[in-house]
């Protein structure tokens, strides 16, 4: 399954970085859960297709903008906040911010 560095797409590369958390088995089942949900919900359907080489600064941004405008994912679910704004660019990064 693993793609030539080059060619590696955004969700073939959250499958290696999801897995390795599964394997690390240092994360509860829950965080797992959620870091899993996120990188379905408000990554793969936005960018997740796209070859890892293609991300640029400009394209996380219009990702983010369009999560903002959307609230959320493709069907206009939006990220749990306490804090009243939509929230699903910030919880996206918090959670997954080490593969995007």
């Amino acid at each position: 399954m693993h793609a030539v560095a080059g060619s590696l797409t955004v969700d073939e590369l959250l499958d290696l970085y999801i897995d390795g958390l599964d394997a690390d088995g240092q994360l509860s089942v829950k965080t797992r859960f959620d870091y899993r949900r996120n990188a379905d919900g408000y990554v793969r359907p936005w960018i997740g297709r796209r070859k890892v080489r293609e991300l640029t600064p400009e394209v996380i941004l219009t990702w983010q903008r369009e999560l903002l405008e959307h609230r959320g994912t493709k069907s206009a679910k939006r990220c749990s906040s306490r804090s009243g704004p939509p929230a699903a660019p910030r919880c996206a990064f918090r959670r997954l911010g080490g593969v995007v």
